[in-house]
């Protein structure tokens, strides 16, 4: 039976329901294997074992998912996924704003950590916080060893395969099925931007990491690409491996992780600025050639 683009026509509703079943075939198969791979032996979890397992999750959880929904719901897994060429000039436009948005995006880092709940959802904040501390663990686990070797794999499973996976996913496939139901291009884009932040259950990161997933939706957007939005993702989690596995070099400069608001104001302010211009560049950049698969 050939199930090429057997629900193409099928609504959005009906779309994002088999997206979401995919997802949760996708993470049941993650968690089988890591199963499989995990032993008694193995307690504590060492360090390769947390990166084995999160290479797999990407893979089963966003990569999968979006493979099957671009093969189900149309007959170009390419032109669906928007997996088209893009010009040198974009890409180096890119990086440079992904790398001029970095105070901005710890200022609002920041300033998302000192929201504070209603008294009425106390014990709402109170799971937030600790889901918080859980994934601040899970990471320092992940950089407990510092050799060449581990910043060379973290490269590859945080930046690379997370932001191919996670783009394939969150822009190539959640993003279209919402334009299906939305006319409004910043609608979908946002509503994306959104789905794709609390996908990662850290409230006190939502913020920045919803405005970095909507500037993602708009360089696919503005570009038909998803390769720009893939480099943009790639430059972020590049640049938090470097700045975590490098502390000692970053602590004295804006990017170390004790910066206060106070001192990230007028760096933030620049950064704002520059990251305008770039946006304004890799636009006109953009609508010079529309690209072709």
């Amino acid at each position: 039976m050939n199930l090429r683009a057997i629900y193409q026509q099928a609504g959005s509703g009906k779309q994002a329901a088999i997206l979401l079943l995919l997802i949760l075939f996708g993470t049941s198969l993650s968690a089988s294997i890591s199963l499989f791979i995990l032993t008694p032996s193995l307690i504590p979890v060492p360090v390769r074992y947390l990166q084995i397992n999160q290479f797999v999750a990407a893979i089963c959880t966003f990569l999968l998912p979006a493979l099957a929904a671009s093969y189900l719901f149309s007959r170009y897994t390419k032109a669906y996924l928007s997996i088209r060429r893009t010009s040198i000039g974009s890409v180096l436009l890119v990086i440079g704003s992904m790398l001029a948005i970095l105070p901005s995006i710890q200022l609002l880092g920041l300033l998302n950590q000192q929201i504070v709940l209603p008294e009425i959802f106390k014990p709402f904040e109170a799971m937030l916080q600790a889901q918080e501390e859980l994934m601040e663990g899970i990471t320092k686990q992940f950089f407990a060893s510092n050799t060449p070797m581990d910043f060379v794999i973290n490269i590859f499973i945080i930046a690379i395969t997370a932001s191919v996976t996670e783009e394939l996913f969150f822009r190539g496939s959640v993003q279209r099925i919402l334009g299906r139901n939305f006319t409004n291009h910043h609608t979908i884009i946002w509503l994306s931007a959104f789905i794709f932040s609390s996908f990662h259950l850290q409230f006190y990161g939502l913020i920045p990491r919803m405005l970095l997933g909507a500037y993602f939706g708009y360089l696919l957007y503005w570009s038909h690409s998803i390769w720009l939005p893939i480099v943009a993702h790639f430059v972020n989690n590049a640049m938090g491996v470097w700045v975590i596995s490098n502390l000692a070099i970053c602590k004295d400069t804006i990017l170390a992780e004790e910066s206060s608001i106070a001192e990230l104001w007028i760096p933030a302010l620049i950064s704002s600025i520059l990251f305008g211009l770039f946006v304004l560049f890799i636009r006109k950049q953009c609508s010079k050639k529309f690209v072709t698969p």
